[in-house]
């Protein structure tokens, strides 16, 4: 298949590297909420799976949400030319969910892949938004983020341009999108891990309330989800998808793809001390946060909080299905 696609015409200002990518000197925050996983469902129904065959669905295993912050000391490409052509710094925020891929054999549906979906992704760089997008299809828009140094009581924010309330009078404007806040007033020692494979296991089970087996009784599909843990590796899921310049309400491409990243080295991290909570602003038509994974208005509390420092490889992905193409 890939010897009959033409090459990627590289034109001058064009911003754009290619992966694999090499992520270096990162640090990496984690707040984890509690959504409604039937509204999760409907909204991974409506992005992902409307897409799909009908062999083939994406499940939602928890109503939890993993609001991920990773600030990247230095990303640079592995591959030539981009490789001696430079390097990037960012920090990314992004709401993730847990799917499972399922896939249909006769009458029964197997489990294929555990992969996190990231939605609402804000970043500030613009760059990183652009590459993002045209490469994975990560959904990113440009946001200044403030995240506080280790050990600091400060909030974490985000602000970020919006469309409030959807009206032919509205004016695009920023705002403070969310905050959270840390009160480590009440706060004992943390627990630490010694190894990534320890800090995943425990952020799932604690995304799991410590189940073994998810129980998907719509399909008739039962799922050990840690039998799909792997021990250096996340599985991100995207909907890549450009307008048709014919018809802007159609797509001239679209496909559901996937790709890896690839743990190399880690660094240490552990459980946050304190008590932490989310404020987020539910009056947003352009960023229905709130709406699409039905999260609770007025200060959401924060269950569980994590930190670490890991180095990663943003890998080269696969089309799990492609819809159209022109």
């Amino acid at each position: 298949m890939s010897d009959q696609q033409p090459d990627f015409i590289r034109m001058g200002g064009w911003q754009m590297h290619t992966p694999p990518y090499s992520l270096t000197n990162n640090r990496m925050l984690g707040y984890m909420v509690r959504g409604n996983r039937d509204q999760i469902q409907k909204t991974v129904d409506a992005y992902l799976n409307k897409q799909m065959p009908d062999d083939t669905y994406y499940c939602v295993a928890t109503g939890q949400v993993l609001i991920g912050v990773i600030e990247i000391g230095k990303l640079a490409c592995l591959n030539l030319p981009d490789r001696d052509e430079g390097w990037l710094e960012e920090t990314d925020v992004a709401f993730f969910i847990t799917l499972i891929r399922l896939k249909k054999h006769g009458f029964v549906w197997l489990p294929e892949k555990l992969v996190m979906l990231p939605m609402y992704l804000m970043v500030d760089n613009p760059m990183a938004v652009m590459c993002g997008r045209e490469v994975y299809g990560y959904p990113k828009s440009q946001g200044d983020i403030c995240v506080p140094a280790s050990g600091s009581t400060d909030p974490l924010s985000i602000e970020t341009f919006v469309l409030e309330k959807f009206s032919p009078t509205t004016k695009l404007k920023k705002i403070k999108f969310f905050e959270i806040k840390h009160d480590t007033s009440t706060s004992s020692a943390s627990d630490k891990w010694g190894s990534f494979t320890e800090m995943l296991k425990t952020i799932f089970k604690r995304a799991f309330s410590d189940l073994e087996t998810i129980l998907v009784e719509e399909l008739e599909a039962a799922v050990k989800w840690e039998k799909h843990l792997l021990p250096d590796r996340i599985d991100c899921v995207f909907l890549k998808q450009f307008p048709s310049v014919a018809n802007p309400n159609k797509a001239c491409f679209q496909s559901i793809v996937e790709a890896p990243l690839i743990v190399t080295n880690f660094h240490g991290g552990g459980i946050l001390p304190g008590e932490h909570q989310l404020y987020l602003e539910p009056r947003c038509d352009s960023l229905p946060v709130a709406t699409s994974f039905g999260l609770p208005t007025g200060p959401i509390p924060i269950e569980f909080a994590f930190e670490s420092k890991v180095d990663f490889i943003s890998d080269v992905g696969s089309v799990v299905h492609n819809n159209m193409q022109s």
